[in-house]
């Protein structure tokens, strides 16, 4: 990683990213800290098409719910499994629950902070989707980059045992109903966001890795 420092910024480069029609020799890609990224057009448009979704299935399952106290009586499944698929509907449910949650809350952070959702800086990283405050890179136990199945990318930061930031909407919701006892996970969601995504993505991993971090890429 080379970079330049001028007064209060810097200037990192990372590898770029390749393309359909170049693999090889692609030079870098010039970032300068404190880099600023907002929220794009795209990423509003997924989020409002995807919560009509969400809001139906959630309005399905709830409305079948008076039916489910048959599930344990049904000779065809049994007591065990009546138990098992209401079970199951209850996981989903609260799954697509969390799910509209957290795009209404990126809704509501995009609102608030069109320009400036996130800020990278050599202090820290600063999302106002996840904090008010900057975590720190001496915080991060390690980063890793995660690819879900529809194509979205998040970055993944492993805290230190005893990280003690004060978190909040799903972020927060997440560590009270999944505690960690050796690390908190936070997730900085990249895919909505302006920019060169791929470069932002460089910037944290190396940020993280130069801090003196293993560096895992997930």
């Amino acid at each position: 990683m080379l970079e330049t420092i001028k007064d209060d910024q810097s200037t990192i480069w990372v590898p770029g990213s390749p393309t359909l029609t170049k693999t090889t020799n692609i030079p870098p890609v010039a970032v300068t800290l404190p880099a600023v990224y907002g929220v794009s057009g795209s990423g509003k448009a997924r989020w409002i098409m995807a919560l009509p979704a969400n809001i139906m299935l959630i309005l399905i399952i709830v409305s079948g719910a008076p039916n489910w106290p048959s599930l344990l009586t049904s000779e065809n499944l049994g007591p065990i499994g009546g138990v098992l698929l209401i079970l199951g509907f209850i996981f989903l449910l609260s799954g697509i629950v969390v799910s509209a949650y957290s795009l209404l809350w990126n809704m509501h952070c995009a609102k608030n902070y069109p320009s400036s959702v996130l800020t990278i800086s050599r202090q820290g990283i600063l999302d106002l989707r996840v904090s008010d405050g900057i975590i720190e890179w001496g915080d991060v136990l390690r980063a890793g980059v995660s690819h879900a199945n529809r194509g979205g990318t998040s970055v993944a930061l492993y805290m230190r045992p005893g990280f003690e930031g004060v978190l909040k909407g799903p972020q927060a919701l997440r560590r009270i109903i999944i505690p960690r006892a050796k690390a908190t996970l936070i997730t900085i969601e990249i895919t909505s966001l302006s920019g060169d995504r791929n470069a932002l993505v460089e910037v944290i991993l190396l940020l993280a890795k130069q801090a003196n971090q293993p560096l895992k890429v997930a």
